[in-house]
């Protein structure tokens, strides 16, 4: 078995492997690795897999290119989160070193505080530790 991209040159190219050969009610996949174009915007294209015996499948699909920017969206919350206990870290060493401690002074750094539990805790939820219902993300 093999599969093919049709009518997605203007997105880019693809490469794509095979299968040799599969018994009754077994399943395989074939990898399609696709390399976009410069060009952002949406294609339709259809992806056909086919065998040996001339049997076709096919399925029109969508392919959505978007500028991820530099930093991509996986990596976003990770740098938010270092960004984030660096600036809880120089608000630290800043209030020891002043020797400031009054309440208005420990706002800012309760603030921080709670946004690096709720980092922590989204990064645990999107990594598989925390599993639950009640977290809206």
């Amino acid at each position: 078995m093999s599969a093919e991209v049709q009518n997605a040159e203007q997105c880019g190219v693809y490469q794509s492997g095979t299968v040799q050969s599969l018994g009754p009610n077994e399943t395989g996949s074939v990898n399609l690795v696709f390399n976009s174009s410069d060009s952002l915007g949406e294609c339709q294209a259809t992806v056909i897999v086919s065998s040996a015996e001339r049997a076709y499948a096919f399925s029109d699909v969508n392919l959505d290119i978007t500028d991820t920017g530099i930093v991509t969206p996986e990596q976003r919350p990770p740098i938010i989160a270092i960004g984030w206990t660096l600036m809880l870290i120089a608000y630290a060493l800043v209030r020891k070193r002043l020797d400031l401690d009054t309440a208005a002074v420990n706002i800012p750094l309760i603030i921080l505080i709670i946004g690096e539990v709720v980092i922590a805790v989204y990064l645990a939820s999107d990594a598989g530790i925390i599993q639950s219902e009640i977290l809206p993300f």
